[in-house]
């Protein structure tokens, strides 16, 4: 027998005399093997079914360094990366069983890792696992701004391109690998050029200042890439419509926004209508998503910003005013206006 086989075997025996109740599979992962290391071949992790199977948790060093880990993933955890909530990705799309209770928990297991692979052709939920990837990708940028040691943008570098390759192979239907990333995106039709040369280019960066360019070419050609594909995505797959009398209720609270940003502009307040324009388009930028109203530079409040001339401002918050009205009337739905306190009352 191989190491390999006779860890299994040594895990599997280990399960069957010592933890007969307490485990419900035994897990090996493909594709995290590095030099002959063989990890994660004889086994990863193991699924507990009660308290107790948690001891069966050890961590020991083989040979010349190789670092051993036999440790606990709930269904809970397997059901979350499942979600793309949790990762690593490879832990159910490379998941092998090696062992199992009885035959349901291996069923259970195969319906998990079949709901994976279902997901990754659905576009809805990839893109909203795409969008997950670049809010924490550019959380991990803008901390890196504030950053002036090497070592610890590097470190967040990294991290920042493994979230955004993530959500790349996710928009084109594929689970991420543990290594050769760079391999997986070259694989990608009509992977965004920008985004690959940067990529490419990182780990030669020898400076601060290059490693967050090349970051910001990341996200940027990233967004690039959403842009193109979230809305349509979005539309596709969605089951559920979005109930517009929410949008109702948001507009009838925010209608108050609108009617500031015109004063301050008639008054030539630039500061404030700089300010009322900003929280506006914030409360936009949720609802155009939210409610799948179009791609969001078609919403672009502050664009129109300029601090010696309001007007255009203002035309612009009265476009998107309308368009967001007829969104909500294209479905059916009048919004609660009264002229009066006095109408309001008689109505109320």
């Amino acid at each position: 027998m191989t190491d390999t086989e006779l860890l299994a075997s040594w895990a599997i025996h280990k399960i069957k005399t010592e933890y007969p109740e307490d485990i419900d599979l035994l897990i090996a992962v493909d594709g995290a093997e590095v030099g002959g290391d063989g990890h994660g071949k004889c086994f990863d992790y193991f699924i507990p079914r009660t308290e107790r199977g948690n001891e069966l948790s050890q961590t020991f060093v083989l040979g010349d360094g190789i670092g051993t880990d036999l440790y606990p993933r709930s269904w809970e955890r397997t059901e979350a990366t499942v979600a793309l909530k949790e990762g690593p990705m490879a832990c159910i799309a490379n998941a092998r069983i090696l062992y199992s209770r009885t035959p349901s928990e291996a069923d259970r297991f195969t319906a998990l890792q079949q709901k994976f692979w279902n997901q990754l052709r659905t576009p809805a939920f990839v893109c909203r696992g795409a969008l997950e990837r670049l809010k924490i990708a550019t959380e991990l940028f803008c901390n890196m701004l504030f950053e002036e040691q090497l070592f610890q943008v590097r470190m967040a570098a990294g991290f920042v391109f493994d979230y955004l390759s993530e959500g790349m192979l996710l928009l084109n239907g594929c689970s991420a690998e543990m290594f050769g990333r760079i391999g997986q995106l070259e694989a990608l039709p009509g992977l965004e050029p920008d985004f690959l040369l940067a990529a490419k280019a990182l780990p030669a960066a020898e400076s601060v200042e290059t490693v967050r360019e090349l970051c910001r070419k990341m996200i940027y050609s990233y967004r690039k890439t959403l842009e193109s594909e979230k809305v349509v995505s979005a539309h596709e797959g969605n089951k559920n419509a979005p109930d517009f009398y929410g949008l109702a209720d948001w507009y009838q609270e925010l209608a108050l926004h609108w009617r500031r940003l015109r004063c301050f502009c008639a008054a030539q307040n630039a500061s404030d209508a700089f300010l009322c324009a900003c929280n506006l388009q914030y409360e936009i930028n949720i609802v155009v998503e939210e409610y799948l109203l179009g791609a969001p530079a078609e919403f672009d409040l502050l664009g129109a910003y300029c601090a010696e001339n309001l007007l255009p401002l203002v035309f612009r918050a009265d476009e998107l005013e309308k368009k967001i009205l007829s969104a909500i009337e294209s479905h059916g739905i009048s919004i609660s206006r009264y002229d009066t306190v006095r109408e309001f009352l008689t109505h109320n």
